[in-house]
């Protein structure tokens, strides 16, 4: 089960007005506290009440604001429930990611670049680990994975980066989408059509994902 209100506050930017900090200038309005836009108040509420029906299964808490992204956990609070894991996002630098997915979003951004690299990457997650320590809460990174437009050695070293982190986290993870002819398709290449149908043999990301899936039989 899920609980998720996603969406970006009212006044504030969309995902692309968000720093590669993890402490952008946004905070939560003290007046929201115990109103119906407080929203880790809103969550407890769905969680008891998911409980009086529900005592067994794992319930999914991600952040409110700013489409998911890491950022949430600098105002998302546990919930006391022992069964509960909390979820994000992790789609920074947008302009890397969404490249060729958009129309604002052209292709032939690389990965590493002097803007954003590994480094970045880690410190754009930070808060996440940060919250995973104080409350030994479980993490699920629930979204993640760059177009099929990216450039192939640049994507495969994102993905590469960005699951061994997780992984050295004991966070779950899961790739956006893994069929179909969406953007971020692991199937597709930046040529394929609904017609050709999949790479054959398998995209340079999808492979990064099979190498990274083949640890899981090994636990």
């Amino acid at each position: 089960m899920i609980c998720s209100t996603s969406r970006t506050p009212r006044g504030g930017g969309g995902d692309e007005d968000i720093d590669v900090s993890p402490r952008p200038d946004f905070k939560v309005p003290p007046q929201w506290k115990n109103s119906p836009r407080d929203y880790d108040l809103l969550v407890q509420r769905l969680t008891k009440a998911i409980r009086e029906i529900d005592p067994k299964t794992t319930i999914v808490v991600e952040g409110a604001y700013f489409g998911g992204m890491a950022v949430n956990f600098v105002w998302l609070r546990p919930t006391g429930d022992p069964n509960t894991i909390y979820s994000f996002h992790m789609y920074m630098p947008h302009e890397f990611n969404d490249q060729g997915g958009k129309p604002d979003r052209p292709a032939g951004v690389k990965y590493p670049s002097p803007k954003f690299g590994k480094k970045e990457m880690i410190e754009s997650m930070k808060v996440v680990e940060d919250f995973q320590r104080k409350y030994n809460a479980g993490i699920y990174l629930g979204e993640f994975g760059p177009t099929r437009h990216a450039e192939p050695n640049g994507a495969m070293q994102y993905l590469e980066d960005l699951l061994a982190y997780s992984e050295a986290h004991g966070w779950h993870t899961a790739y956006q989408i893994y069929g179909l002819s969406a953007p971020r398709s692991l199937e597709m290449g930046p040529n394929s059509t609904k017609e050709s149908g999949p790479v054959p043999g398998g995209t340079p990301r999808l492979a990064v994902m099979k190498k990274h899936w083949a640890l899981n039989a090994k636990k």
